[in-house]
């Protein structure tokens, strides 16, 4: 008894291996047909792709190419986008403001064509609507979002400190107009951060006279 015991659910195991191997070949086999497929479809594309692949490199050099002009001519329209005057204002009225806030708009503006997620967040107001939602992870680094829009939660102050620095007059460019403004925007972000250094010494010392 305890032999046919045996047997039965040997032969039973045996049957479940055949049925197994049955349902893997089927799999491989349609794994191997789709690979085929792919492989196919791929030499059947690889010229509408490559074709895609260029026009795509021109559209992004075309972007390159034109973003300085693109943005004086923003910097200089009656209704300013609003994903700009978000984090920047108004432009201002005078020549060196002006291109003041064109270095950090030129920043932004560069972003936007680089990653198209980031459009169509005007009404949301502040860096969100300029660079849209940050896309890492909280605790994941992003350091082009990160940097751009730790710059930009101070952007009236930023233009405002290049404009100091553009002393009312325009700056001949070097190479291109967009490498002054630049210039301009890093060296205002440091002296801004310097300012903010002094304020805060000065208010510890306040504080502890007071005390």
């Amino acid at each position: 008894m305890a032999a046919r015991s045996a047997l039965e659910r040997a032969e039973d195991a045996a049957a479940s291996a055949v049925d197994a191997e049955r349902v893997a070949r089927l799999r491989l086999d349609d794994a191997v047909s789709n690979e085929r497929r792919r492989t196919k479809a791929l030499a059947a594309t690889e010229p509408q792709r490559v074709k895609l692949s260029e026009a795509l490199a021109e559209l992004d050099a075309g972007l390159d190419d034109t973003r300085t002009a693109r943005v004086a001519a923003l910097s200089a329209e009656a209704i300013v986008p609003a994903h700009l005057v978000a984090v920047l204002g108004e432009p201002p009225g005078d020549t060196a403001g002006r291109q003041a806030w064109c270095g950090p708009a030129c920043r932004i503006e560069s972003y936007r064509d680089r990653h198209p997620e980031a459009l169509g967040h005007e009404i949301a107001g502040g860096v969100m609507a300029a660079l849209g939602s940050r896309q890492s992870e909280r605790w994941v680094p992003d350091p082009e979002w990160d940097d751009l829009g730790g710059q930009l939660r101070h952007g009236s102050a930023l233009v405002t400190m290049a404009a100091e620095i553009n002393g009312g007059t325009r700056i001949t460019p070097v190479g291109a107009e967009v490498r002054s403004w630049a210039d301009i925007l890093d060296q205002a972000g440091m002296l801004l951060e310097a300012r903010r250094q002094t304020t805060e010494r000065g208010l510890d010392r306040g504080l502890g006279l007071g005390l």
